[in-house]
């Protein structure tokens, strides 16, 4: 504190990246318009609006990822009420008296799959079964999008060594009782469904085993540093030669171009700099941020719609792509209300607590015996709700109070809720105030999600098998799908549990090559 009082932000990040440390200035919705990265990469797409101002272009959030052979199209300015209704009429008229849509391209005209891509027997119906992934990515971002496609019924293959552990098996939590690699309950959720292959990539070997694999892949994904897969020999245009129908996914905090393209980190640093850091906490207080690594949690998904997307054309066209996805450009899609704000309104949204914009009642309240701990997050939505709050609470002479009522008294009505809330059960309170119309739930801690009824329907947490442990506890799939349910058939490997098997099985290596490989070390 000291320190960091004696210089301005951005003094400090640019002294850290010249010492390639670990500091990043907490933006708000201002810096990140203002951000050069950003308008480097052309991220923002300028949308033209009328209001009061006139007629004029605002910077909206863009494309979440950079690709090359399917950019993604520039996105026009939300419709206005009925403003297409005589296209869509005169679409369904042309459509009634033709009785069918009207016919794709020829450039666009669907195929069927491949032979590489036909389901196999052992689990037939998932999505992308018999979809080839090799997986260079560590630690949470890629790991968990690729866990998406290996939920789906990807066979991924996931590239490890033991010269550089990926952090997350020394990360903790442990199971009970253990402290190993092969025993953290995050590295079994985030690698579930996927094979671990031991090689060394520093020797050429290592990288020769990694070049046949991606000749054996449709897809390949890393998040290493910006350059590292060249400086291997391993980037796309290389890649691509043995394979021209190839995607590959890129991901990165900041992307592969840019200023700050080669400052490398985690998703708490891109939080920070993203604006998320800067809105989470209290009024009064120092920014707290939002609980862990955050980019690492959400950009995944949009890692995976990515491959989703470009396998899809890679199907009706033959043409592979490389897929340039920033973490932080995809977050920032999470904060598009903040960031248009700002650009529309030139208003900067700073952190509130547990307060909305637009609902009161809207909190987290005291329940349980005083000094416990337990709270119960309450949201009045409108005003029907409000009036069942007050039926509950027993103060009808509240329940005609309007929203911006409510908001100008936000304060005193917390109180009052707090007063109400103090010393109930949170679970019974939950279901009391849910059964009558009122958002509600008990603030749960790990033990309570475990637990929660909701939770189990839905077979969140599942015991999988595992080759060590017997069986181990794990997230299931996030969405849930009629004719191709996704789930993981495996916890994660242990290291170079299936080095053998891509080795013989899907490279056809004979035993003398094989040999020669352990003897030199380069399985290791």
């Amino acid at each position: 504190g000291a320190l960091t009082s004696t210089r301005t932000k951005n003094e400090l990040f640019a002294s850290a990246r010249h010492h390639r440390l670990l500091i990043v200035p907490i933006a708000d919705s201002a810096d990140l318009l203002a951000n050069e990265h950003y308008r480097a990469r052309g991220y923002w797409n300028d949308v033209s609006i009328e209001d009061g101002a006139g007629r004029r272009l605002v910077p909206a959030p863009g494309p979440w990822a950079h690709t090359t052979a399917t950019p993604l199209r520039p996105l026009n300015r939300a419709p206005s009420i009925g403003e297409h209704d005589d296209e869509i009429e005169d679409m369904l008229r042309r459509f009634a008296s033709t009785g069918a849509a009207v016919a794709p391209s020829s450039a666009h005209a669907a195929r069927a799959p491949s032979p590489a891509h036909a389901p196999s027997s052992a689990h037939p119906g998932r999505a992308l079964e018999g979809l080839k992934v090799l997986d260079f990515t560590w630690v949470i971002a890629g790991p968990m999008g690729t866990r998406v496609l290996a939920d789906h019924g990807a066979i991924v293959v996931r590239l490890e060594t033991a010269s550089r552990i990926d952090v997350i098996r020394a990360a903790g939590p442990f199971l009970p009782g253990k402290g190993g690699i092969e025993d953290t309950a995050l590295w079994h959720s985030i690698a579930a469904g996927k094979r671990s292959v031991q090689v060394d990539l520093g020797t050429g070997s290592g990288r020769q085993i990694a070049h046949d694999l991606a000749r054996w892949a449709d897809v390949v994904v890393e998040s290493f540093t910006p350059g590292v897969m060249k400086s291997m020999g391993l980037d796309y245009e290389t890649l691509r030669q043995g394979n021209p129908a190839l995607v590959m996914v890129s991901s990165s905090l900041w992307g592969q171009t840019g200023p700050l393209s080669d400052f490398a980190g985690f998703g708490n640093l891109a939080a920070s700099m993203t604006g998320f850091t800067d809105l989470t906490g209290w009024p009064d207080r120092a920014p707290a941020g939002p609980f862990t690594a955050y980019t690492d949690y959400v950009s995944p998904r949009f890692l995976a719609l990515a491959v989703v997307a470009a396998i899809d054309h890679v199907r009706r066209t033959g043409q592979g792509q490389y897929i340039d996805l920033a973490q932080g450009e995809a977050a920032i899609h999470l904060l598009t209300p903040a960031s248009l704000d700002q650009a529309v309104n030139g208003r900067t949204l700073h952190r509130q607590g547990n307060d909305d914009r637009y609902w009161a009642p809207h909190g987290v309240y005291p329940v349980g015996a005083a000094g416990t701990d337990s709270w119960i997050a309450i949201a009045c939505t409108d005003d029907n709700q409000w009036r069942r709050l007050t039926d509950l609470v027993g103060r009808h002479d509240l329940a005609d109070l309007t929203t911006a009522e409510r908001l100008a008294r936000r304060r005193e009505l917390d109180t009052l809720i707090i007063a109400w809330t103090a010393g109930q059960d949170a679970l019974a309170l939950q279901d009391w105030l849910q059964s009558n119309g009122v958002c509600a739930h008990q603030v749960q801690r790990s033990a309570q999600c475990l637990a929660d009824p909701q939770l189990a329907h839905r077979h969140h947490f599942r015991h999988v098998p595992h080759a060590i442990h017997g069986e181990v506890l794990i997230e299931g799939p996030h969405v849930t799908y009629s004719m191709t349910p996704p789930f993981p058939d495996r916890g994660g490997p242990t290291l170079g549990q299936d080095t053998m098997w891509a080795l013989e099985q899907l490279l056809g290596y004979d035993e003398q090559r094989i040999v020669d490989l352990v003897v030199s070390d380069v399985l290791s």
